[in-house]
């Protein structure tokens, strides 16, 4: 399964920062375990999981692009610039109201208000 993970999501996995696709991993590892006890006795049991729980265990939380893109700036970013930033973002693109959004992420994860329009990561 690992080969076919991307190694920066290993990563956030062994950080403990991705728990969806972490969960996943124990699963499949727990399922694995068991098939290899039914081959021993003769057995198969087939498993399959669903692309859908796949696609969404490896595509980031607007929480987690948010905080990736906040880190890599320099001090607190006017709400504008994360506008513009998240315009052409693949999240944005399924979601005409990425504006709000970004604002509802931003009141509710690890973020600070500096001033008016104006946020940086609280950690």
């Amino acid at each position: 399964m690992t080969d076919l993970i991307p190694r920066a999501t290993l990563a956030e996995i062994a950080a403990g920062r991705n728990r969806t696709l972490s969960l996943y991993a124990e699963a499949h590892d727990m399922i694995e375990a068991a098939n290899a006890k039914l081959r021993e006795a003769g057995e198969i049991l087939k498993t399959i999981a669903p692309r859908s729980i796949i696609a969404a265990a490896l595509t980031a939380t607007w929480r987690e692009e948010v905080l990736t893109w906040l880190r890599q700036q320099r001090g607190p970013v006017v709400l504008g610039d994360l506008y513009r930033a998240f315009a052409g973002h693949p999240k944005a693109a399924g979601n005409p109201n990425f504006r709000a959004k970004i604002r509802q992420v931003l009141q509710q994860g690890p973020f600070r208000r500096v001033a008016r329009g104006e946020w940086e990561c609280a950690a």
